[in-house]
Parts: structure tokens; sequence; C-alpha cells
């Protein structure tokens, strides 16, 4: 189904065909919204086509079919442009000839109009992907994979490729793991960090953990390789479908969907005033070496002390 957003409510506007959809994507080529659909079985095979369409606000059916892509087990969709050029990644989940979860994922770059067949990189059981640039214009992609390569155990795995000159370095730059049961992976950028979460659930059960990283990018100086190192690593219920987003005061959250409902946490700074109090005097207070041990855009501070009004500045 295909709904509109109306007045703070979602209205249904048309419906069109899947087959066992997995997952879906939107990006803009050529000045048009594309709606990539990815179907999974069709009640006998799981070696179908998804549907690529074209986004037709004033057609009466909204959606028109302009590509077929035949593939395996689709579940993993991604867009992502690398030097303005956009690429779509469709990872399978399952390998129907060998009947085990090492597959053949699929790349693909836009042109003339359609999505060609780019590149192809091992997968194993594939559950998230994501993509990002760091300083220097060094681009990564990053799989979450829920089994091992190796011997197909569940002792899953996330590994950071480089992603240059269009092309997927096949040879991961940096692999964290084995992690048990990982269920979504999310990459977010707060205070000029980079951060990699990934949720796990190791038993099958309500219980569930997210693993929190932070990118040391003290080797970026010249050439820059992945470097992720565990900051947090939390007990949560099942999470699942990780998502990011910051308000309007610039205060991060995550919010994930739960053994018992959405649920979410909450990012707080890792900013420490520096400096010391000299005095304060009718209501003013003077420091010296006053300073902040992170830079980023704006920030936001609240004054307070005993027997004074609270005082918000920028």
């Amino acid at each position: 189904e295909l709904h509109r957003l109306s007045g703070g409510r979602l209205e249904k506007i048309s419906t069109f065909g899947t087959q066992g959809p997995t997952n879906v994507v939107t990006f803009m080529a050529n000045g048009q919204m594309h709606v990539l659909v990815a179907n999974s079985y069709d009640g006998v095979s799981s070696l179908i086509e998804s549907d690529v369409y074209v986004f037709s606000p004033w057609s009466a059916t909204k959606l028109s079919l302009v590509q077929e892509l035949l593939l395996d087990s689709a579940k993993v969709l991604h867009s992502f442009y690398s030097r303005g050029q956009l690429y779509v990644f469709v990872g399978s989940n399952f390998n129907t000839t060998s009947r085990d979860y090492t597959c053949h994922s699929q790349f693909y770059r836009f042109e003339n109009g359609l999505l060609k067949p780019w590149q192809s990189m091992r997968t194993s059981g594939i559950i998230g992907v994501q993509s990002f640039d760091v300083s220097a214009g060094h681009s990564f992609f990053v799989v979450a994979n829920s089994v091992s390569i190796q011997d197909t155990s569940d002792g899953g795995f996330v590994a950071i490729h480089s992603f240059s000159n269009g092309c997927l370095q096949e040879t991961a730059e940096q692999e964290i793991g084995p992690i048990l049961g990982i269920t979504h992976i999310r990459h977010f950028t707060m205070n000029a960090t980079e951060y990699l979460t990934v949720s796990s659930n190791p038993t099958d059960s309500k219980d569930g953990y997210l693993w929190i990283y932070v990118w040391d990018s003290s080797n970026c100086s010249m050439a820059c390789t992945p470097n992720f190192v565990l900051s947090q690593n939390l007990t949560v219920d099942d999470a699942e479908r990780l998502v990011f987003f910051k308000d309007v005061t610039d205060s991060a959250f995550m919010v994930f969907g739960g053994a018992s409902g959405l649920q979410g946490i909450a990012f707080r700074t890792r900013t420490i005033m520096t400096g010391a109090l000299v005095r304060a005097l009718k209501g003013v207070a003077s420091f010296t070496d006053l300073g902040i041990n992170l830079a980023q855009t704006n920030y936001r501070l609240r004054y307070e002390a005993s027997g004074m009004l609270s005082f918000l500045g920028a």
C-alpha cells in the first residue's frame, strides 16, 4: 500500500502487488522519485523479480513499473551516492542453490535511467548495511552478517569496507565480532564523531543488547582506516530496527522496536567544561582558563547556582 501524510495522519492513496516483500527503499534519480521493493517469495521460489517503480503523483496508480531485478531472497536495500554517482545495494539473505546463507549480494549503478549490475560481494545471512563518509572524502560501507562466513555458525559480525573510485574493496578494513544474534545496525554522526550501533538478541528471548561503538579518528590525518572501538553496551528489550534522530534542541535519541513495543534511549554529551572558578560576586561568576573539550557547531548552556535563577544561553 502507498500512503500519504495529510494533516498529521496517513491516508491510503494506492495499492500495488508484491510477493513476500521484505524491504523498500526510495531514491531520487533524473529528477524523479524511484521506489525499489524487495520481493522474496512467490509461493514457489525465492528467485524472483524485485520491482523498481517511478512515483507519478498525477497518475491514477501513483507508481509506474520501470524495471525488474531477478534476485534470490532479497532482504536488505540501501541507496547511496559516491562522488556524485548513485548506487543501490541489494543484499540476499539466503542462497536457494546451496541451501545456506552465503550469498553474492549485488551493487547496482544508476545509468541511463536504469539500475545496472556493477559489483557483487559475498555476504552471510545479511541483516543490514550502512554507508558514510568521513574527513578527506573517505567513503565506507558497513555490512552486518548474522552468521560466520567461515563455518556458517551463528557468530555474526560487522564488516567495514572502503568504497573508493566507484568500487567496494572486498577485503574488510575492520571486523567487529563475533556478535551473536545481530538484528540491526545504525550509523550516525554526533558532535563531529562517527558512531556505529549494533543491536543483538543472542538467546532469541526478550533480552537484547545495544553495542555502541565510537570511531577513533586519530589515524585520519593522511590515510584513513576504520577504527571503531566499543564505548558502551546496554541491556535492552530485544531491540530491532534502530532509528537515530535529533530534536529541535539538537538533543540526540535512538528509538527501536522491542518485545514490549516502541522504546528509546537518549544520548548525553561527553562535553566537559574546563577551567577554575575565581570568584562569584553579586551574581557574576569569574573563571580562569574556561573552555570546552569538544568542538561542535552550537552549544546551549544552562547556568545554575544556589540562590540564583537559571539562565539558558547559547
